[in-house]
């Protein structure tokens, strides 16, 4: 549920049993142009190494957020895209 000063915006999505998931903010590394799409946030199963799970190294790694789940093996994630007008 997205929850703004005037409204409330509330979707169900599927996603694993896991309780592992991370929300991560992406739109605060990026320019923001008005009327243009960007990915706001990310909501990321971590990238699993040697028996440790990593969150910050997927989203500060400065790859593509479309190609996490091939470059990280991540099964499962959710992308919020936003457009301001």
């Amino acid at each position: 549920m997205f929850i703004f000063q005037q409204f409330r915006f509330s979707r169900a999505y599927k996603a694993t049993k896991s309780n592992d998931y991370s929300l991560r903010a992406l739109g605060n590394k990026m320019n923001i142009e008005p009327n243009k799409m960007f990915y706001a946030l990310a909501y990321i199963l971590p990238y699993e190494k040697d028996g440790w799970k990593y969150w910050c190294a997927v989203d500060s790694s400065g790859e593509d957020v479309i190609n996490w789940g091939e470059k990280f093996g991540i099964k499962h994630y959710l992308v919020f895209e936003m457009k301001f007008n």
